[in-house]
């Protein structure tokens, strides 16, 4: 065995595997830790901001900046807005059926008011963040047999 001399200003030791190697595969077996090591947060708020700035040219939801400070800093919500760069289009999609939003906002019983005219969503609370971004990410759904309601939170 060869033993090395670590020289650093701060070494941390515990005692959860991160990590598993084994025929020249790594699996992470704690996601967390290789954020910190890695600094994924950063990568997601970069995808995030990008899905936001498709968001903020739809021009449908009020109070968009207050939305956009508040999406970037709620981890679901910045990880479900870099879902959405899997297929982008979903945004335009979206706003573009926008009676279906509405319809969708009145079924499923959600606690989002519209613009006066009808033309936005409005976002008053962050509350709110997590179903809008269900929303632009088409993740409700409808049961075909049962007609029951829910989410798909692989959407």
């Amino acid at each position: 065995m060869i033993s090395k001399k670590i020289e650093a200003e701060l070494l941390g030791i515990d005692n959860f595997i991160d990590i598993v190697g084994y025929n020249s595969q790594l699996t992470i077996v704690n996601h967390i830790s290789m954020e910190r090591i890695f600094d994924i947060k950063t990568q997601y708020q970069e995808s995030a901001k990008r899905t936001l700035a498709m968001i903020k040219d739809t021009n449908r939801i009020g109070n968009f900046e207050q939305f956009e400070e508040d999406s970037i800093n709620d981890g679901r919500v910045i990880r479900g807005l870099t879902k959405i760069l899997q297929d982008p289009d979903k945004v335009n999609r979206c706003f573009e059926n926008f009676d279906k939003v509405k319809e969708l906002v009145n079924v499923v019983e959600l606690d989002i008011n519209f613009s006066e005219d009808g033309s936005k969503l409005l976002y008053e609370r962050k509350d709110q963040l997590q179903n809008i971004t269900l929303i632009i990410r088409d993740a409700y759904y409808q049961a075909f047999i049962s007609e029951r309601l829910g989410v798909d939170e692989l959407a």
